[in-house]
Protein backbone atom coordinates (compact mmCIF):
# COMPACT_ATOMS: atom_id res chain seq x y z
CA UNK A 1 0.00 0.00 0.00
CA UNK A 2 1.91 2.83 -0.94
CA UNK A 3 1.65 6.07 -0.43
CA UNK A 4 2.09 9.62 -2.14
CA UNK A 5 5.34 11.76 -0.45
CA UNK A 6 3.46 14.28 1.07
CA UNK A 7 6.07 16.47 -0.03
CA UNK A 8 4.85 16.80 -3.62
CA UNK A 9 2.42 17.88 -5.67
CA UNK A 10 0.26 14.94 -7.95
CA UNK A 11 1.76 15.10 -11.16
CA UNK A 12 4.56 17.21 -10.41
CA UNK A 13 8.37 16.68 -9.25
CA UNK A 14 8.35 19.80 -7.62
CA UNK A 15 9.18 20.10 -3.87
CA UNK A 16 6.72 21.80 -1.92
CA UNK A 17 7.18 24.07 0.87
CA UNK A 18 7.23 21.57 4.43
CA UNK A 19 4.56 22.92 6.32
CA UNK A 20 5.16 24.32 10.03
CA UNK A 21 5.51 21.65 12.69
CA UNK A 22 4.17 24.42 15.18
CA UNK A 23 0.57 24.19 16.91
CA UNK A 24 -1.56 27.03 15.90
CA UNK A 25 -5.27 28.38 16.28
CA UNK A 26 -7.24 27.10 13.49
CA UNK A 27 -9.37 30.21 12.18
CA UNK A 28 -13.07 30.68 10.09
CA UNK A 29 -12.89 32.54 6.62
CA UNK A 30 -13.88 35.92 8.55
CA UNK A 31 -10.35 35.00 11.05
CA UNK A 32 -11.81 34.57 13.35
CA UNK A 33 -10.83 31.83 15.76
CA UNK A 34 -12.50 28.52 16.12
CA UNK A 35 -13.14 27.27 19.83
CA UNK A 36 -10.74 24.19 20.07
CA UNK A 37 -9.64 23.88 17.21
CA UNK A 38 -5.70 23.71 16.15
CA UNK A 39 -3.99 23.05 12.90
CA UNK A 40 -0.10 21.55 12.33
CA UNK A 41 0.75 21.29 9.32
CA UNK A 42 -1.92 19.67 7.06
CA UNK A 43 -3.77 17.82 9.97
CA UNK A 44 -6.27 19.76 12.59
CA UNK A 45 -7.11 18.71 16.39
CA UNK A 46 -9.31 19.58 18.59
CA UNK A 47 -8.08 20.71 22.18
CA UNK A 48 -9.94 19.81 25.08
CA UNK A 49 -9.78 18.76 28.58
CA UNK A 50 -11.33 14.85 29.16
CA UNK A 51 -12.85 14.51 32.43
CA UNK A 52 -10.52 13.00 34.76
CA UNK A 53 -7.66 14.63 33.62
CA UNK A 54 -5.83 18.15 34.59
CA UNK A 55 -4.52 19.51 31.67
CA UNK A 56 -5.90 19.14 27.66
CA UNK A 57 -5.00 17.28 25.35
CA UNK A 58 -5.28 18.04 21.54
CA UNK A 59 -7.22 14.78 19.52
CA UNK A 60 -6.43 14.46 15.61
CA UNK A 61 -9.41 15.21 13.93
CA UNK A 62 -11.05 12.07 10.91
CA UNK A 63 -13.52 11.92 8.75
CA UNK A 64 -16.15 9.50 8.64
CA UNK A 65 -13.77 7.55 6.37
CA UNK A 66 -11.20 7.59 8.70
CA UNK A 67 -9.27 9.53 6.72
CA UNK A 68 -7.68 13.03 8.44
CA UNK A 69 -9.73 16.10 8.03
CA UNK A 70 -8.59 17.90 5.08
CA UNK A 71 -10.05 21.45 5.99
CA UNK A 72 -11.56 23.69 8.64
CA UNK A 73 -15.04 22.60 7.14
CA UNK A 74 -14.24 18.75 7.79
CA UNK A 75 -12.12 19.51 10.93
CA UNK A 76 -15.74 20.96 12.76
CA UNK A 77 -17.90 18.07 11.59
CA UNK A 78 -15.32 16.03 12.99
CA UNK A 79 -15.25 17.76 16.18
CA UNK A 80 -18.83 16.97 16.33
CA UNK A 81 -18.98 13.56 16.25
CA UNK A 82 -16.26 13.01 18.20
CA UNK A 83 -18.48 14.58 21.15
CA UNK A 84 -21.28 12.52 19.91
CA UNK A 85 -18.95 9.49 20.07
CA UNK A 86 -17.40 10.94 23.56
CA UNK A 87 -21.11 11.57 25.31
CA UNK A 88 -21.78 7.72 24.43
CA UNK A 89 -18.86 6.33 25.91
CA UNK A 90 -17.38 5.19 22.71
CA UNK A 91 -14.81 8.22 21.49
CA UNK A 92 -11.50 6.92 20.80
CA UNK A 93 -8.71 8.68 22.48
CA UNK A 94 -5.38 7.25 22.58
CA UNK A 95 -3.43 6.47 19.05
CA UNK A 96 -4.81 3.24 17.15
CA UNK A 97 -2.39 0.61 17.34
CA UNK A 98 -0.81 -1.22 14.33
CA UNK A 99 -2.51 -4.03 12.93
CA UNK A 100 -0.01 -7.07 13.19
CA UNK A 101 0.32 -5.90 16.95
CA UNK A 102 -3.21 -6.10 17.64
CA UNK A 103 -3.95 -9.42 15.76
CA UNK A 104 -1.60 -10.95 18.20
CA UNK A 105 -3.25 -9.82 21.19
CA UNK A 106 -6.77 -10.71 19.60
CA UNK A 107 -5.09 -14.38 19.01
CA UNK A 108 -3.81 -14.46 22.83
CA UNK A 109 -7.33 -12.79 23.93
CA UNK A 110 -9.47 -15.66 22.40
CA UNK A 111 -7.16 -18.20 23.63
CA UNK A 112 -7.00 -17.46 27.12
CA UNK A 113 -11.04 -17.07 27.51
CA UNK A 114 -11.96 -20.19 25.42
CA UNK A 115 -14.65 -18.57 23.45
CA UNK A 116 -13.75 -20.29 20.75
CA UNK A 117 -13.34 -24.14 19.78
CA UNK A 118 -9.50 -25.35 19.04
CA UNK A 119 -10.31 -26.21 15.76
CA UNK A 120 -11.64 -22.05 15.05
CA UNK A 121 -8.67 -20.65 16.93
CA UNK A 122 -6.29 -22.34 14.98
CA UNK A 123 -8.58 -21.42 11.94
CA UNK A 124 -9.01 -18.30 12.52
CA UNK A 125 -4.87 -18.07 12.80
CA UNK A 126 -4.21 -19.00 9.74
CA UNK A 127 -6.69 -16.40 8.62
CA UNK A 128 -5.22 -13.37 10.48
CA UNK A 129 -1.42 -14.58 9.22
CA UNK A 130 -2.88 -13.47 5.68
CA UNK A 131 -4.27 -10.44 7.05
CA UNK A 132 -1.30 -9.35 8.76
CA UNK A 133 1.17 -9.77 5.90
CA UNK A 134 -1.35 -7.61 4.23
CA UNK A 135 -1.59 -4.61 6.54
CA UNK A 136 1.92 -5.11 8.20
CA UNK A 137 2.11 -1.98 10.43
CA UNK A 138 -1.08 -0.18 9.70
CA UNK A 139 -2.89 1.55 12.06
CA UNK A 140 -6.82 -0.24 12.70
CA UNK A 141 -7.90 3.54 12.39
CA UNK A 142 -6.28 3.72 8.64
CA UNK A 143 -7.84 0.29 7.23
CA UNK A 144 -10.31 1.18 4.78
CA UNK A 145 -13.14 -0.68 2.93
CA UNK A 146 -11.22 -0.46 -0.28
CA UNK A 147 -8.32 -2.17 1.14
CA UNK A 148 -10.12 -5.25 2.24
CA UNK A 149 -11.98 -5.22 -1.26
CA UNK A 150 -8.10 -5.20 -2.35
CA UNK A 151 -7.70 -8.40 -0.36
CA UNK A 152 -10.46 -9.70 -1.78
CA UNK A 153 -10.27 -9.21 -5.40
CA UNK A 154 -6.39 -10.12 -4.86
CA UNK A 155 -7.37 -13.62 -2.72
CA UNK A 156 -10.46 -14.50 -5.64
CA UNK A 157 -7.46 -14.14 -8.41
CA UNK A 158 -5.39 -16.42 -6.61
CA UNK A 159 -7.99 -19.36 -6.92
CA UNK A 160 -10.02 -18.92 -3.51
CA UNK A 161 -13.62 -19.47 -3.43
CA UNK A 162 -16.23 -16.33 -2.42
CA UNK A 163 -17.09 -18.58 0.43
CA UNK A 164 -13.48 -18.80 1.99
CA UNK A 165 -13.21 -14.72 1.43
CA UNK A 166 -16.35 -14.01 3.12
CA UNK A 167 -15.17 -16.30 6.01
CA UNK A 168 -11.68 -13.78 6.13
CA UNK A 169 -13.75 -10.76 6.52
CA UNK A 170 -15.76 -12.49 9.15
CA UNK A 171 -12.21 -12.56 11.49
CA UNK A 172 -11.20 -9.50 10.26
CA UNK A 173 -14.52 -8.35 11.69
CA UNK A 174 -13.96 -10.50 15.03
CA UNK A 175 -10.72 -8.49 15.40
CA UNK A 176 -11.44 -5.13 14.89
CA UNK A 177 -15.07 -5.63 17.08
CA UNK A 178 -12.41 -6.67 20.00
CA UNK A 179 -10.48 -3.52 19.08
CA UNK A 180 -13.79 -1.20 19.20
CA UNK A 181 -14.64 -2.96 22.88
CA UNK A 182 -11.18 -2.22 24.08
CA UNK A 183 -11.99 1.12 22.64
CA UNK A 184 -8.95 0.97 20.65
CA UNK A 185 -11.15 1.90 17.30
CA UNK A 186 -14.11 3.94 17.04
CA UNK A 187 -16.00 1.35 14.47
CA UNK A 188 -15.33 -1.23 12.63
CA UNK A 189 -15.17 -1.14 8.83
CA UNK A 190 -15.66 -4.47 7.98
CA UNK A 191 -19.39 -3.38 8.66
CA UNK A 192 -19.50 -1.56 5.07
CA UNK A 193 -18.67 -5.44 3.42
CA UNK A 194 -21.24 -6.67 1.33
CA UNK A 195 -19.93 -10.60 1.29
CA UNK A 196 -19.69 -12.06 -2.17
CA UNK A 197 -21.97 -14.22 -3.80
CA UNK A 198 -20.90 -18.13 -3.53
Amino acid sequence: MKTQNADQSPGHGLAQPKPSAKFVKAHDRIGHPILGLWQRGRRFYFQTQLSGERSCRKIPLKTEDNLPAADVKEAQAAIVAFRAELARGRAVICRSPRFDEFAEHYKAHVTELGIKTARTILNEKSTITGWKKFFGPTRLDQISIQHILDYATQRRKDGVSSRTVNVDVIVLSSVLKLAVQEKKLARRVTDEWEPLLT
